[in-house]
């Protein structure tokens, strides 16, 4: 394992700073930030994703200062695969320069090494909480400014990685997801109110999406707000997906930080009053007319955002605490859409 990733590195050629290479030969430049598993690995745990093994890593400069962030993972990874075709294309393009990190990929017969030029900067998840509303606000809408000019060149340089942008029936497409939830004690008259808001939401125009935006994905530095972790970049195309996902983690590390170590149900704080909540509607509903999407289909989109999450988290397996949040979160929306309560109107 140690002799194939040292040969990996020398493959790379990476600069490691004054024109020293980094060729694996020197482990102490070498600094495991995760690892989720030898590769291959030595048996297959139930409830793992497949993609479970690998590890990621920073490489040092001479000086002892980060150059490179690296993932490891096994020559099979199809995800890996797809997070190297898509920013390797994306980081060549000299619109996302200050946005997306420089990124190439090299692999061996048992190895893929993913290699993306280090960003030195603050990640959002650090300063979000302490924010006021308004600087909140502002901010998260420069952040999917970016996210939007990422995804419109992604578009228009990677349509035979992502697809076209066909159109999306949002009932159709959370059908299978539904009756995920529904096998794992989703009550039918919940399901029924959620298929009636998908419904209504009719069929919307794709546009590939971050997939994972969440303020730890984002960074500033330079001046520049960068985009990181594009290992499913795409696979989600449901417009407003990503923005629910930003609004909703971005709330309650705000929630969490400032009031109890339980954020609660986000769909509640979304529907109460005062500057966060505004902050939140006014930053979907700002997205929203970038699609020139309604009422109906902005509703229609937030309720498969939360079914879709809920579902990818429940099928990952691991503790109560890790998956059930989001599965209250998907049986909440159901109780307010049942109650009548107008979110359209809202958001």
């Amino acid at each position: 394992m140690n002799q194939e990733l040292r040969e990996l590195l020398a493959i790379a050629r990476i600069d490691g700073g004054n024109g020293a290479a980094v060729t694996g030969s020197d482990w102490s430049r070498i600094v495991l930030l995760k690892n989720w598993g030898g590769i291959p690995p030595l048996r297959r745990l139930a409830n793992t994703y497949l993609e479970s093994c690998g590890f990621n890593f920073l490489l040092l400069g001479p000086e002892g200062a980060p150059t490179h962030f690296c993932k490891c993972r096994p020559a099979t990874s199809m995800a890996l695969q797809h997070e190297i075709a898509v920013l390797a294309a994306l980081s060549h393009d000299a619109e996302l320069s200050r946005a997306v990190p420089k990124t190439w990929g090299v692999r061996s017969g048992g190895l893929q090494l993913l290699i993306s030029a280090y960003v030195p900067g603050t990640p959002f998840d650090h300063t979000v909480a302490h924010l006021s509303a308004g600087q909140w606000a502002g901010t998260m809408n420069q952040i999917l400014a970016v996210t939007r000019r990422v995804a419109q060149r992604a578009a228009e340089t990677l349509p035979n990685l992502l697809g076209r942008g066909e159109p999306i029936g949002l009932r159709e497409a959370a059908r299978g997801s539904l009756a995920y939830l529904e096998s794992v004690g989703l009550a039918r008259g919940s399901l029924r109110s959620l298929e009636t808001a998908l419904g209504a939401g009719g069929t919307l125009h794709g546009s590939p999406q971050h997939g994972d935006l969440w303020p730890s994905n984002v960074v500033h530095s330079g001046g520049s707000w960068w985009l990181l972790d594009f290992e499913v970049f795409g696979e989600v195309q449901v417009p407003l997906y990503d923005v629910c996902h930003f609004v909703r983690t971005c709330s309650d590390l705000r929630y969490g930080a400032g009031r109890r170590a339980t954020a609660g149900r986000w769909i509640d704080r979304l529907m109460a009053g005062g500057a966060e909540s505004e902050a939140c509607r006014g930053t979907i509903a700002a997205v929203a007319r970038q699609h020139a999407l309604g009422p109906r289909e902005v509703v229609g989109a937030l309720a498969y955002y939360l079914i879709d999450v809920a579902t990818q988290f429940h099928k990952r397996g691991g503790p109560r605490w890790y998956w059930e949040p989001h599965v209250l979160e998907v049986k909440r929306l159901a109780e307010v859409l049942e109650a009548g309560v107008d979110l359209e109107r809202l958001l």
